[in-house]
């Protein structure tokens, strides 16, 4: 043969590259037929289990004999014919498609071999070719160990001799699949874990946070990607997985240094998050979830853990954004052109509903949406009936002072919205400030709200 191995501890030396035992496929031969038409010589990359296809004649690697179906093994006589006499060079092997053809062309490449364009143009975009030969067998059994499907265990997986090339084969497509359409295909792997919990007994003993939702998994990811320092893009892109899916639990106490957009990145905010991102107390918090502005759900606690409360981090922007577009007391006086007590008359008679407010829902300051008080002068704007009265009256609080009238500032503009008066007209000035009425209609409204009293 003209490739040699060359054992060291734990595994050996392949043209330079160093060969994990795991790596290994024990006790059986494999080769492609097609290979030994063109010449009858057996090449050792084949003894490799991660290697189940030829890549340039693109077939299913043999490790049976199709006549009588006998494991090959190097007790052989020949290379070419089986002990029942069938030349291998008849059969017919098993074609696969080109994307089956990925994780043996990448090895491949990694010796030197020549590959398709194909091949060769869809891996120079995969991440896992700047690994050496060793680092990418470790990373694909590793993977393999945590498939859907696949029962827990505390052991790396090592290929055995009852695996066919077959069953590796399977196997090795469903994990090399994890790193094509990168991050897509990786965060449906994670996302496999959530049901893994609800099912395997493994998971199901396991207490709380991280490794409930991910078992062992995550202690062994943690141990290959410090082992393999190309993996630091493999560890950045979990993390970035549990910021924006992870629903709140404690490992995020593991995660430091979280900026504000990371932070936002999240599906779920707890309740101090919440709080401390919008600038409220948690009372405030309980209050827009009551009045259904955030979004939360329960994470019911166990073994006497206190429940969790978790908001959902797009609801949280969507009030955030409100909060930033609103107006304090003063600021919402100013443009109605009136000042704090009125504006709290108005809301006393429903003129103008607070977005927040002590009397409105327990929130300690006042708030008012800039598009409420636009409704208000637009609605006012509506109500304008042209005419030309002989005294015109500008509605303030000092001039309320000067008639007689048990009427307040918001009764008044309460019957203008309810249609029992209506300004004449406008003049420059600023929000009510602009709006002038006939001082009959005024005088016939105090009028009938006396003989309402009496």
């Amino acid at each position: 043969m003209h490739d040699t191995m060359e054992g060291v501890l734990k595994g050996y030396v392949f043209r330079d590259h160093f060969i994990p035992e795991v790596g290994l496929h024990q006790g059986s031969v494999k080769f492609c037929p097609m290979c030994f038409v063109d010449r009858t010589y057996y090449k050792l990359i084949w003894e490799l289990a991660l290697v189940t296809v030829c890549p340039n004649h693109g077939v299913l690697l043999i490790d049976h004999c199709p006549s009588c179906g006998k494991k090959l093994t190097f007790d052989q006589t020949s290379i070419r014919y089986c002990s029942c006499r069938f030349d291998f060079l008849s059969s017919r092997p098993t074609r696969v498609k080109p994307k089956e053809t990925l994780l043996s062309s990448l090895l491949f490449k990694m010796t030197g071999e020549v590959i398709s364009d194909f091949s060769r143009d869809t891996l120079d975009q995969n991440k896992l070719i700047n690994l050496s030969m060793g680092e990418l067998i470790k990373v694909m059994v590793f993977f393999s160990c945590y498939l859907p499907g696949k029962t827990e265990s505390n052991k790396i997986k090592r290929f055995t001799r009852s695996d066919t090339n077959l069953s590796i084969h399977q196997t090795m497509i469903e994990t090399f699949n994890i790193f094509m359409d990168w991050p897509k295909n990786f965060h449906a792997f994670l996302d496999s874990f959530e049901h893994k919990q609800r099912t395997d007994y493994f998971y199901l003993n396991q207490t709380y946070g991280i490794n409930k939702y991910f078992g062992g998994f995550y202690r062994h990811f943690l141990n290959i990607c410090n082992e393999i320092p190309n993996l630091e893009y493999l560890h950045a892109e979990f993390n970035s997985y549990l910021i924006k899916h992870w629903n709140g639990s404690t490992h995020q106490r593991m995660l430091t240094n979280i900026n504000e957009k990371e932070l936002l990145e999240r599906r779920y905010l707890t309740m101090k998050e919440t709080a401390n991102y919008l600038g409220i107390d948690y009372s405030s918090v309980d209050h827009e979830i009551e009045k259904g502005i955030l979004t939360a759900k329960v994470i019911p606690g166990k073994n006497r853990r206190i429940s969790r409360i978790l908001i959902l981090t797009s609801t949280v922007l969507t009030y955030k954004k409100v909060l930033e577009e609103s107006y304090t007391l003063k600021k919402a006086s100013e443009l109605l052109g009136v000042n704090a007590y009125t504006l709290k008359s108005l809301v006393r008679h429903n003129v103008i509903c607070p977005f927040q407010g002590p009397n409105f829902d327990n929130y300690g300051k006042w708030k008012f949406l800039n598009k409420d008080i636009s409704d208000l002068l637009f609605r006012l704007d509506d109500s304008i009936t042209q005419k030309n009265p002989q005294s015109l009256f500008v509605l303030s609080g000092t001039n309320i002072k000067k008639i007689k009238t048990s009427l307040s500032y918001g009764e008044i503009f309460r019957e203008v919205l309810n249609g029992n008066l209506h300004p004449t007209g406008k003049i420059e000035g600023i929000g009510l400030q602009s709006y002038v009425f006939d001082k009959e209609d005024l005088e016939q409204l105090f009028k009938q709200d006396d003989e309402k009293m009496a």
